[in-house]
């Protein structure tokens, strides 16, 4: 499992990255705490689909645990 400490670093570096070639390529301009919401969006977003796909990793179609393998 990706350790939530890697996860947001990613998020962060991305979201910048994004926001910087906004800002060159389109003039746009972001205030910081409409960047801290992005961010906060989109870590929460991959957590719950992550913690989505270890459940479907652990529990067969009938929702019992199944023996991995």
């Amino acid at each position: 499992m990706v350790e939530v400490g890697y996860l947001i670093f990613a998020v962060v570096v991305d979201i910048i990255w994004q926001n910087r070639n906004n800002f060159i390529f389109q003039g746009l301009t972001f205030q910081p705490d409409d960047i801290v919401k992005h961010i906060l969006s989109k870590v929460e977003v991959i957590d719950n689909s992550l913690q989505q796909f270890a459940n479907l990793h652990c529990t067969g179609s009938n929702g019992r645990a199944q023996a991995e393998l």
